[in-house]
């Protein structure tokens, strides 16, 4: 039975294919992670024709994915990946201290710092509730922390949850997210470098949905398709499942409902590599969701024009951002300490 290739995003079964992952390049380094051939996971690379979606062909099956990702060999890609971020620091830790300042000022671009005043002022001073989705070493979580939310944070990894515990004292909940109960609430819902990982992004921006308080946000970061020109790094990954671009997350928020609100970009070399992620953030509509699901076309293009010029704004962050700023020679803001940042950046934000 011949199976048709799908664009997880908008169903089309039209599509161009880029070939194998390995077309892209060698796989050699992601071979000693994982204990089966590395040409279980050298899938085809197609794009979608009506959306622009890149996804890999035929999607990973849930086997694969216990292959991947609940083997050690996970972790020690993680480690391996960290390791190579942290290579261009004469120190890890201070290079730790920059990361989680520029998690702060990146933050305040989006709106978090004044999203966090705003519900204070409304619920008489009790801090907006954020859940972190996959919250692997903590980092995002302890910055969030840090500027006064009320965190929580969830991952299946028992290595990342002790390293959280130990390196920053938070308890991660271990627990999936499609069995996280639904009648508890968040104000702020966060997801960084997840959504690629997954077979079904639909499920995620459903869940999301119904674990969100009304007026809630959904942040959403992960790699830019383009990457800089660099694609080929992007397809050779073999824990990723689909690479976005601005407008294939956004249409896929809007397929779920969801508006989106403000967008940052962050570029940085590791290595030898340069990367390209976006961070977009979300609002649910339920006014927009019907429109879509009755006038998708008119939706569409009512989407792509906020798009455009959430796009030219981040843009416009980008080329002042602390990586932008030192590439152009200009000097970057430090902050000394984490505790410095975050009241900074609530004067800011």
């Amino acid at each position: 039975m011949q199976v048709i290739a799908h664009c997880p995003i908008c169903m089309s079964d039209a599509f161009i294919s880029h070939g194998k992952r390995s077309a892209q390049g060698n796989l050699n380094f992601y071979a000693q992670f994982v204990p089966n051939p590395i040409d279980r996971f050298d899938r085809d690379i197609h794009e979608c024709l009506q959306c622009g979606m890149q996804y890999i062909y035929p999607m990973y099956e849930n086997g694969d994915l216990a292959v991947l990702y609940d083997s050690e060999g996970y972790q020690r890609f993680r480690n391996a990946i960290s390791k190579a971020a942290l290579a261009t620091a004469a120190n890890a830790d201070a290079n730790k201290i920059d990361y989680l300042n520029y998690i702060l000022e990146r933050s305040a671009a989006l709106g978090l710092a004044r999203h966090l005043d705003t519900h204070r002022q409304k619920h008489k001073g009790r801090a907006a509730r954020l859940l972190d989705i996959g919250s692997g070493e903590g980092h995002e979580l302890h910055a969030f922390s840090a500027m006064g939310f009320d965190v929580t944070g969830i991952d299946l990894s028992d290595p990342l949850i002790a390293e959280v515990k130990r390196t920053y004292g938070h308890e991660v909940r271990k627990i999936a997210l499609e069995d996280m109960d639904t009648r508890e609430k968040f104000d702020v819902v966060t997801a960084f470098h997840l959504i690629e990982h997954l077979k079904d992004p639909h499920a995620l921006f459903a869940k999301v949905r119904d674990l969100l308080n009304p007026d809630g946000i959904f942040l959403v970061e992960t790699p830019v398709a383009e990457d800089g020109g660099l694609t080929a790094q992007r397809f050779r990954d073999i824990y990723h499942t689909m690479f976005f671009d601005h407008f294939s997350l956004a249409l896929l928020a809007a397929k779920n409902g969801f508006i989106p609100l403000r967008m940052t970009h962050r570029h940085f070399h590791a290595g030898t590599y340069f990367h390209s992620y976006m961070t977009m953030v979300f609002q649910y509509n339920p006014v927009f969701h019907a429109m879509f699901g009755q006038f998708e076309t008119v939706a569409i293009l009512w989407m792509k024009s906020i798009l455009s010029t959430l796009i030219e704004d981040a843009r416009d962050w980008g080329r002042n951002d602390l990586r932008y700023r030192h590439k152009l020679g200009a000097e970057p803001i430090r902050f000394p300490t984490l505790a410095t940042a975050a009241s900074e950046i609530k004067q800011a934000g």
